[in-house]
């Protein structure tokens, strides 16, 4: 009484289980995995890129007088003096 479309193939000869919903959830699956990612991936560039600004932010000062001193634009007092105004 198994009809033409009846056991192991199924109702109408696709299969069950594995052959027929497999592929696709798998597909699923992948691109979920790759949008979270994804997600991780973004939110790490911008962490990193605030914290960046941030830090370079506070030390650009010192960086600038630096580059002044190097470059002969500023005398050994100026420096020092500068540096302590800087520093407090």
């Amino acid at each position: 009484m198994m009809g033409r479309f009846g056991g192991m193939m199924g109702r109408y000869g696709y299969g069950t289980g594995f052959g027929g919903s497999f592929w696709p959830g798998l597909i699923g699956m992948i691109i979920q995995a790759l949008f979270l990612v994804a997600l991780v991936v973004i939110a790490i560039y911008f962490i990193r890129r605030f914290s960046k600004t941030s830090l370079h932010r506070s030390g650009s000062a010192l960086n600038i007088l630096d580059e002044r001193y190097a470059r002969g634009e500023i005398t050994s007092e100026q420096y020092q003096q500068m540096k302590k105004e800087l520093q407090v």
